[in-house]
């Protein structure tokens, strides 16, 4: 779906709907530019989700994402705003440690997001990887570490 086509069809849903608790929209980094922001929030769009994954290109790179150039969607948020901004984030990618996830973590509160979402890596068999996937213990302590970081600079859950 292209930006500039959300307005038509915001303004279908607006005749059959009434919209009272904001639009949402899952974005790929790449698409996060200050013609496309505005484009979507003149559309009606209050909400953003961009899917990361990582800033760290070791993670990026096995999850076969790459060449990603932060600073212009970064640029573009700071620009644009919106209700809510939310990054998401893949963890539990072998070798990620709580300290590259809190580094991706406070890089997204830096540059514009207002949420974050954090998402075990989930390998589906049909997918050849060159990796070993984390244990289900590595798993689990990576999460009690951020659940710590996430206490101590009182950020809220609001899901699991």
């Amino acid at each position: 779906m292209v930006a500039h086509e959300i307005h038509g069809i915001m303004e279908t849903v607006s005749r059959y709907f009434e919209i009272t608790e904001g639009v949402g929209l899952e974005l790929y980094p790449a698409d996060v530019t200050v013609d496309k922001l505005r484009m979507l929030k003149e559309a009606g769009v209050t909400r953003i989700s961009i899917g990361v994954q990582s800033f760290g290109e070791d993670c990026l790179k096995m999850l076969g994402r790459q060449g990603h150039v932060y600073s212009i969607m970064f640029d573009a948020l700071s620009r644009v705003s919106f209700e809510t901004v939310a990054m998401d984030f893949i963890f539990a990618l072998p070798g990620q440690t709580a300290a590259s996830l809190q580094a991706d973590i406070d890089t997204a509160f830096a540059n514009g997001a207002n949420h974050v979402a954090l998402y075990p890596f989930i390998d589906f068999t049909m997918n050849r990887r060159d990796f070993k996937t984390m244990s289900e213990a590595g798993k689990r302590a990576l999460m009690d570490q951020m659940e710590e970081y996430r206490l101590e600079r009182g950020y809220v859950r609001d899901s699991i």
